[in-house]
């Protein structure tokens, strides 16, 4: 009695009948490389391989810039009103606002001006009233001290002296330089018009060297205690100390007037001694 072999079961004849099939990644792994490959910040290049397979990364477009249009013009009135609209109240706020402002500047401006002019008025007459009292104080303290009675001679003396030196000097000049003349018999009266222009060059000398004493005293005199008084000495004693240049100068024209008649006389004494000896000046040289 012979055994059989068992007859194949259907799974095994099942899987010795199908072909051979090749393995493909699952859906799982593909898409879990492709998220880590679009994930990946490191990676240079946007493909990634997994098992040997190659998945491509969808590209980035760019949008397009659209393309600037310009506004279509209207015609309808109610679009352009109301696009004028906003610009007509605006304008005519702000014209509000300005002559709101402008109306309010111009008061302002009108209230502070009289403010101003009140104030001006008052110190006007302030200030009127200060110059008054300051004349006052003034003469007040040159009516005290013995400058209230010095001063106005010296003064006086001094203006009378100045006149005269301007036409003692005129004369004496016009004097001095005439040409010699003897009309009289008595030899000494071509000497008196000299001797007198002489005199009266020396008196206006001592009254020179006097007033100078006089204004030197009276700059250099003791001051007063009251600083009123002494405010207004000392502007007096300015004007009569700016005289002393002036008393100089006039001295100094006077000694230069002497000196010329002094030459003048000499020289009319040489030619009345040369004629008493005989010799003239019209005489022929031999």
């Amino acid at each position: 009695m012979s055994f059989a072999p068992p007859p194949p079961t259907k799974r095994n004849t099942d899987a010795k009948s199908a072909p051979a099939k090749k393995r493909t990644p699952s859906i799982a792994s593909s898409s879990s490389s492709r998220r880590s490959s679009v994930g990946s910040e490191d990676a240079p290049d946007p493909s990634t391989s997994s098992g040997g397979y190659t998945v491509l990364t969808k590209p980035q477009i760019e949008p397009q810039p659209q393309p600037r249009t310009q506004p279509q013009p209207t015609s309808d009135s109610l679009q352009v009103a109301a696009q004028v609209y906003p610009w007509l109240y605006m304008n005519s706020t702000l014209d509000a606002c300005f002559k709101t402002a402008e109306s309010n500047a111009e008061k302002d401006l009108a209230e502070k001006s009289a403010e101003l002019s009140a104030e001006e008025s008052t110190l006007a007459d302030e200030r009127a009233r200060f110059d008054a009292e300051r004349q006052i104080d003034f003469a007040d303290a040159l009516s005290k001290g013995d400058l209230a009675e010095s001063a106005p001679s010296i003064m006086q003396s001094f203006l009378a002296h100045g006149d005269e030196c301007a036409t003692v000097e005129g004369e004496a000049l016009a004097l001095a330089t005439a040409p010699p003349s003897i009309a009289e018999e008595d030899e000494l009266s071509p000497m008196r018009p000299y001797n007198a222009m002489l005199d009266r060059v020396e008196s206006l000398q001592k009254e020179c060297s006097r007033l100078r004493g006089a204004v030197v005293a009276l700059t250099q005199g003791p001051g007063d205690a009251d600083e009123e008084a002494k405010s207004a000495r000392s502007q007096i004693l300015q004007l009569f100390s700016s005289c002393l240049p002036t008393l100089q100068a006039r001295a100094d024209n006077l000694d230069m007037a002497h000196q010329l008649l002094e030459g003048a006389k000499q020289s009319l004494a040489m030619s009345l001694h040369l004629e008493s000896m005989g010799y003239s000046d019209d005489e022929p040289d031999e």
